[in-house]
């Protein structure tokens, strides 16, 4: 008989067994916040939530013989684009920033736009 950490390890060795965990969780947490009154807060976790369970939903329809060739596909690409869309997101915060500082130079700093 193998201990429970042993077997512990071994389950969250795989990474969809994590991912559905975390989803289990969050989703328990956000549920119960949306229950008991704290209703913003739930509502983020719940809707980062359902990041999680298209993930795990888009993992189930890769086996499907029509469907699985083009998530597959779309999986690479998305990959491939990142390191465009970094510098995209890059140029785009360099730009807003000094656009911003000029447009308003008298400005007092805060959090919130």
């Amino acid at each position: 008989m193998e201990p429970i950490g042993q077997k512990l390890k071994y389950f969250f060795y795989n990474y969809w067994n994590t991912v559905t965990t975390i989803a289990v969780i969050s989703f328990l947490i956000g549920f119960g916040m949306r229950t008991f009154g704290v209703i913003a807060t739930g509502r983020v976790i719940l809707a980062c939530n359902s990041v999680l369970w298209t993930m795990k939903m888009l993992d189930y329809m890769s086996v499907h013989p029509r469907l699985g060739p083009y998530i597959t596909m779309a999986g690479k690409m998305i990959l491939n684009m990142s390191y465009i869309v970094v510098m995209l997101v890059v140029s785009l915060l360099a730009f807003g920033l000094a656009r911003q500082s000029i447009t308003y130079p008298n400005e007092e700093f805060h959090w919130l736009l």
